[in-house]
């Protein structure tokens, strides 16, 4: 069979970096350039055919794709031209604007956020009631990457300012301009900022205090962070890795760490 694979590296509970395996569907690239979709909807009506039968009308390689990003529960398809069209298992497929290429997609549970070349940015997610949504960053700045949870994005531009679109749980977008921010994490359902300073900033957590941080790691509802003297903090939920026994505590305080995965 003449398939192309999409690859989605390993990570926490069916994530990758910017990739969210879809829960009950599929779809493929054939050779042509045109998709394939098939499954099922988890969202009530599992019927999924006249989204199919539009998905398959409008990727049918007269416009080649190139490359499918999967979400939890819906697909985007990369073409040759610089489009995008991003569908869910229960809304329409949706184009991006002719005009604008596509640069970088990001998918979590319920939705895309995505990067144009001209540096604007576009979402695809419940808040925006799954249309196609461009959005121009404070200040002119532009975005350098973008954070999935697994209900949505947080977009952190080159002047250290933040966009959030968190499905449900805000507008799209909602800018936090600290213009001090330099890295962001998620877990599932929270984020972390990194200033530059090493102080952190959380949004639906709380972060310990002080500075000097240097790295986030996080499970599916906890944090761990790592201090440039060795030293560590972690807060969350106790059942995800937030409880350190005492006998743990002692062990990572006798020698410094390097590291946490």
């Amino acid at each position: 069979m003449n398939l192309i694979t999409t690859p989605v590296p390993v990570s926490f509970r069916d994530r990758s970096v910017t990739e969210t395996q879809n829960y009950t569907a599929f779809a493929a690239l054939r050779q042509n350039g045109s998709v394939v979709y098939w499954g099922s909807n988890d969202q009530g009506n599992p019927d999924i055919s006249s989204i199919q039968s539009s998905v398959h009308s409008i990727l049918d390689g007269s416009i080649k794709t190139q490359s499918i990003i999967s979400a939890g529960r819906g697909f985007a398809a990369i073409r040759e031209d610089g489009s995008a069209v991003l569908w869910m298992n229960y809304a329409q497929p949706s184009i991006t604007p002719t005009g604008k290429k596509v640069t970088s997609i990001s998918s979590s549970v319920t939705g895309f956020a995505g990067i144009y070349d001209d540096g604007t940015t576009f979402y695809y997610t419940p808040s925006t009631n799954y249309q196609i949504q461009t959005h121009s960053l404070p200040n002119n700045a532009k975005p350098i990457q973008i954070c999935t949870s697994a209900w949505g994005f947080a977009t952190l531009d080159n002047l250290g300012g933040v966009t959030l679109d968190n499905g449900a749980y805000y507008s799209a977008p909602t800018d936090i301009a600290d213009n001090q921010f330099v890295r962001s994490y998620a877990n599932e359902n929270s984020y972390v900022f990194q200033r530059a300073n090493g102080s952190l900033y959380g949004v639906g957590t709380s972060t310990p205090s002080g500075q000097n941080y240097i790295n986030v790691t996080s499970t599916n509802f906890a944090f761990a962070a790592i201090k440039n003297d060795g030293k560590i903090s972690v807060w969350g939920s106790q059942t995800y890795g937030a409880e350190v026994p005492q006998n743990i505590q002692t062990l990572l305080d006798s020698i410094e760490v390097k590291s946490i995965t």
